[in-house]
């Protein structure tokens, strides 16, 4: 996913839009999209535990 251009937004040459996944994918460990063509499914993965204990992760969808 690409950085949103705040410049070139502000600048009227990208869309206003475009901001709130790349700003959710910061904010998690790992983000998974996908679509079965009727549903789109977002899987936000925030680790709770120490850094490489796969145990202690979280997955919620939407």
């Amino acid at each position: 996913m690409t950085r949103p251009d705040l410049e070139a937004k502000l600048a009227g040459l990208q869309s206003p839009r475009g901001w709130g996944l790349f700003l959710i994918r910061s904010m998690v460990d790992d983000m998974r999209v996908t679509e079965d063509g009727v549903h789109h499914t977002v899987e936000l993965i925030m680790n709770l535990g120490a850094k490489g204990d796969r145990n202690a992760s979280q997955t919620i969808s939407s």
